[in-house]
């Protein structure tokens, strides 16, 4: 399987957490929507990947999901502390 990530933007930050889109290029052409959560630094940094189910068209489409949901995650997060 080669699968192809893009990163079509730059990253969003919100308070401590990074969000980047990273589209990831599906064997039928598509792109599904995939989201790196990122909090901390050096050592005690923490990634989180996530991919969503479904497919879009476009890498700009996927991404624009992907970030979304990236957003309401730490949104979510954040109003529970």
């Amino acid at each position: 399987m080669n699968h192809s990530i893009h990163h079509a933007r730059a990253p969003i930050a919100l308070g401590r957490y990074h969000i980047q889109a990273c589209p990831l290029r599906m064997p039928s052409g598509g792109y599904a929507p995939r989201v790196s959560i990122a909090s901390g630094r050096g050592c005690s940094r923490t990634d989180r990947i996530v991919t969503f189910a479904g497919e879009f068209a476009s890498a700009i489409e996927a991404a624009s999901y992907a970030e979304q949901q990236g957003c309401n995650w730490v949104q979510g997060t954040t109003r529970l502390q």
